[in-house]
């Protein structure tokens, strides 16, 4: 699951980035048990009218830390 949600962020910033564009993927250590992870791109972004709802600010999963879980 996690891995599906990278690859479609990054697939997403390349398919709508121009030639010559940029899309880059950054993470650092929030936190002792927390990554936060950002895709940026220079493509041309969603209208703030469809923006609502469809996405979010953060992403938490429990298990993370239990093997064959996360």
């Amino acid at each position: 699951m996690l891995v599906r949600f990278f690859v479609n962020l990054l697939g997403n910033g390349l398919k709508y980035t121009c030639q010559g564009g940029r899309v880059t993927l950054s993470s650092r250590l929030a936190s002792p048990r927390a990554i936060e992870v950002a895709v940026v791109d220079t493509g041309p972004g969603v209208h703030p009218r469809e923006a609502l709802g469809c996405t979010t600010n953060s992403i938490a999963w429990s298990n993370i830390d239990q093997e064959g879980k996360g």
